[in-house]
């Protein structure tokens, strides 16, 4: 491995190890490359997505039953990402409907591990609508379902950088201080630049379907987050990502449907 590409990779070691369980070697966190492990969460996003399309093609090789199968490829995404981004959107539930009105309590209950009745709910429906949104996507055929897996996750964590180039990150300490302090908006940008391109050139109209949902789902989302705290945590990145997972899948299962 030649010299200068040594940073990148050890920075998208840092990515996966972030953001995924993948069975990879482990990845010594280094805060002066956070940044640049930030710029590495859509290429993350990739080898993720690629990793849930193989479990996808394999269930559905295994039992042919389309809604078993979306089901079982749902499961697999909670456990290749250690379910952290669930546990975000659990937590941002709970502090929206606890405290939506008074951001400092919102940020003590974002902190609390505990779920209450509509962090559940939350997770319920999010979990039940990828579960459908994929069974829509089904006639397309299995190449086709796996490619609209690999969109969504790629798409959801090129928005999750947008946060970081955006908004205030309103923890002191911890691994998400030392991104949004080495965060380059025009860095990201470009990162996020290429990223879009490359989704279009690849998946056509589909493509560009589904960069327009991420788009507005994580504009909206900052918006929000911006008008309820004045900024963002780590709980609210995987809130973020859940969320543009979400209506990825569901642009996605509208355009087949018509």
């Amino acid at each position: 491995m030649s010299l200068p590409l040594r940073p990148y990779v050890e920075a998208l070691g840092q990515a996966l190890g972030l953001l995924t369980r993948l069975p990879l070697p482990a990845a010594s966190w280094r805060a002066d490359r956070a940044g640049l492990a930030l710029r590495c969460f859509p290429a993350a996003g990739l080898l993720l997505g690629l990793a849930l399309a193989a479990l996808h093609l394999a269930a559905l090789w295994l039992w042919q039953a389309p809604l078993l199968v979306a089901a079982i490829t749902v499961a697999g995404w909670a456990l290749l990402t250690g379910a952290l981004h669930l546990d975000g959107l659990a937590d941002t539930t709970d502090a929206w409907l606890g405290a939506h009105k008074a951001p400092e309590r919102a940020l003590r209950i974002l902190q609390d591990p505990a779920s209450g009745p509509g962090a559940v709910v939350a997770l319920l429906l999010v979990l039940g609508l990828k579960i459908a949104a994929l069974h829509a996507l089904a006639p397309a055929g299995g190449a086709s379902l796996a490619g609209a897996l690999v969109l969504a996750v790629v798409l959801a964590r090129t928005g999750a950088m947008g946060l970081f180039a955006t908004l205030p990150y309103l923890r002191p300490a911890g691994l998400g201080s030392a991104m949004a302090a080495q965060a380059s908006p025009a860095a990201i940008g470009r990162v996020a630049g290429v990223s879009v391109l490359l989704v279009i050139a690849l998946a056509g109209g589909s493509g560009g379907w589904a960069v327009l949902a991420a788009l507005a789902s994580t504009a909206l989302f900052a918006l929000g987050a911006r008008r309820w705290l004045g900024g963002f945590t780590g709980d609210l990145v995987g809130a973020q990502i859940e969320l543009t997972e979400l209506a990825v899948l569901l642009m996605l299962a509208l355009t087949q449907a018509h």
